[in-house]
């Protein structure tokens, strides 16, 4: 191994060279700027299509075309900056991933951005969302042509303090759907350009940030529907750059926004101890601080968020397989532990956060008893560091998430089919242990 002063991580793959697992370094060619342009076309061609789409339920079949041709055009651009010398200035590609958010900024959001909306608007009421369902009557008097759009009224609030901060803004200042998802578009351009910044910082070509930018689960996650992931990633990049230059209150700041804005990143929180036990409390405290504007909903402050999981299953692969063995609570609870244990292996060394990150939202994804389609931007962050085929390959097979839509579409009721399970993590199991082999084999080997 090379004596270079950088963990294993930092070491460059830059535009000269590249580093196995055992940090040599290889000279890597210059992409094919055929094969570059090809890729952003198939890209642009899939862009295209959204936007003349629209409504992802109006034409089902035709968006998933669109998202396959996205997908190779992706797989392309993906293999050019990261087994070739990246082609063209980084700002160049940057303006292209903006110009894809922008040209599908009208497209029709998803169904939860009106949930988003009206909690901003409930708390601009003066109510507490955490206390009061959509569907209560003490709101009766807020209800207007968005309320019969609202998913799930019969719950109360789910997301966190930060991100209802993030819908009172905007109920505040554009109380509308393109205003909400404005704002998840701005923090997704601003995710990649953090994302960029920390590859920078740690000897990595900016290009790879495109491993998030113009996967096709971005584009449709965030630039089509506006989910609020956008916002967490943002404060995750944040928090990854912050570890990079060695600030690490900065870094807990940025962590517990993540945290405060979706649950999933607490935990990472063992990392951060393991890196940082000062900044880890700090992290915490500020955590705590964020639930205080809503404490008077007491115990309700985390209702939804326990009774969701319990009430639902979808798309999981883990918590499927343990239900098979086992009774829905005691597999939850089995599927939970097993989070823990990976972030708590994860953080038995001092490592940078991009290398804790697939891991941990890895084992998220894969164990959770509910996963959507935009819960692989998670993943894709991730991949912008440490990259694995079976990962892209479940971003791919994810179009069958959309049958539920084209159910709903057909029979008026949104229903994912039992066999689009198979068909998302069939191919994604074969070719993860095909990965494991092939690892394990070259190391055997060196």
């Amino acid at each position: 191994m090379m004596a270079t002063g950088r963990t294993t991580d930092q070491m460059s793959i830059g535009p000269i060279s590249t580093t196995d697992d055992f940090g040599a370094e290889t000279a890597r060619p210059p992409a094919n700027p055929v094969v570059v342009a090809l890729g952003w076309l198939l890209v642009i061609i899939s862009v295209a299509v959204y936007a003349v789409v629209g409504h992802i339920a109006e034409n089902v079949r035709l968006f998933q075309a669109a998202y396959l041709v996205g997908f190779a055009g992706f797989a392309m651009l993906v293999h050019s900056v990261w087994h070739r010398n990246p082609s063209g200035s980084w700002p160049l590609w940057f303006a292209g991933c903006l110009a894809i958010r922008l040209a599908l900024l009208h497209t029709p959001p998803s169904d939860d951005l009106y949930r988003y909306l009206w909690e901003g608007l409930v708390q601009a009421a003066g109510h507490n969302p955490f206390l009061l369902a959509p569907d209560d009557p003490a709101l009766a008097t807020l209800r207007d042509q968005n309320w019969q759009h609202i998913n799930h009224r019969d719950y109360t609030a789910i997301y966190p303090p930060l991100a209802q901060l993030q819908f009172f803004a905007v109920a505040r200042v554009s109380p509308n759907l393109l205003g909400i998802k404005l704002l998840y578009v701005l923090f997704d351009v601003f995710a990649v350009w953090l994302l960029a910044e920390w590859l920078k910082r740690v000897q990595k070509p900016p290009h790879l940030a495109i491993v998030y930018a113009l996967c096709p689960i971005t584009i449709t996650a965030v630039a089509i529907e506006g989910h609020l992931d956008s916002a967490m990633i943002a404060m995750l990049a944040a928090a990854g750059l912050a570890d990079a230059r060695r600030r690490p209150y900065l870094c807990a700041a940025c962590l517990a926004a993540a945290v405060l804005t979706k649950v999933v990143p607490i935990f990472l929180l063992p990392w951060l101890a393991r890196k940082n036990i000062k900044a880890a409390i700090f992290a915490v405290a500020l955590i705590l601080a964020g639930y205080l504007p809503y404490l008077e909903a007491g115990p309700a402050l985390f209702h939804s968020l326990i009774r969701w999981p319990r009430g639902n299953e979808m798309l999981s692969l883990g918590h499927g397989m343990a239900m098979k063995i086992l009774e829905p609570d005691a597999s939850r609870v089995v599927c939970v532990l097993i989070i823990i244990a990976v972030a708590l292996w994860q953080a038995r060394r001092p490592e940078p956060l991009g290398r804790v990150l697939l891991p941990v939202f890895g084992a998220c994804i894969l164990f959770m008893p509910i996963v959507h389609y935009w819960y692989l931007t998670w993943v894709l962050l991730a991949l912008s560091f440490s990259l694995r085929v079976s990962w892209l390959v479940l971003c791919a097979t994810m179009v069958f998430y959309f049958e539920a839509t084209l159910q709903e579409s057909l029979a008026g009721a949104w229903n994912m089919p039992r066999w689009v399970s198979y068909a998302t993590y069939t191919p994604f199991v074969i070719v993860a242990a095909a990965e494991c082999v092939v690892t394990r084999s070259q190391r055997l080997a060196r």
